[in-house]
């Protein structure tokens, strides 16, 4: 199991500690966070009596994939105080999809323009770490369908690659500025 990115109140750490709390089984690694947040997290994490979660802290990113390489699932955990969860995809979500990995995300609608609840992932309600649980004990109990969903995310990233995100853009450049200039200046286009 892998959360990682920052870990400020609000970002949904809280939720993934109390879910760490309600499954004992699984092992959380949770990546990523400045110093003063680790160790906020980290007195939570023992108040709470937890002895499956590890916090590695900050990584260099070349050394993400091998983290999202060697976790069976992937966590979003976002919330309501998160700053961008209204208008912002998370870059991590396009990391989490190449992996191929199993992924739980909390239901936004900026999450939901990319993620499918039992498609491409299990989508959760947002700031409670009950239902985060149940997505991941979900996917525990269902490891084919697991596998189905991790597969379906790869194959789904290939659409968001720099190259692809390019060609979108040019296009739309394309008859967003040339096609309409033309034709208001009368030329024809094809």
């Amino acid at each position: 199991m892998l959360a990682g990115g920052h870990l400020y109140e609000g970002r949904g750490i809280e939720q993934l500690l109390e879910c760490a709390r309600l499954l004992e089984q699984p092992f959380f690694l949770i990546v990523g966070g400045e110093t003063h947040d680790i160790e906020r997290c980290k007195a939570v994490a023992q108040a709470l009596g937890l002895s499956n979660v590890k916090f590695v802290g900050f990584v260099h990113q070349c050394e993400v994939p091998a983290y999202l390489l060697a976790s069976d699932i992937l966590v979003m955990p976002y919330t309501k105080a998160t700053p961008s969860h209204e208008y912002m995809s998370p870059m991590k979500m396009f990391d989490y999809l190449a992996s191929g990995r199993a992924i739980v995300a909390t239901d936004f609608p900026v999450v939901r323009e990319v993620l499918h609840d039992r498609q491409n992932a299990v989508i959760v309600p947002p700031g409670n770490g009950g239902d985060l649980a149940s997505g991941i004990q979900w996917l525990l109990d269902h490891p084919k369908s697991a596998e189905k969903l991790g597969d379906r995310a790869r194959r789904d990233a290939e659409q968001y690659s720099w190259e692809n995100r390019v060609r979108r853009i040019v296009t739309w450049m394309r008859e967003m500025f040339f096609e309409h200039a033309a034709q208001r200046q009368g030329i024809p286009t094809r």
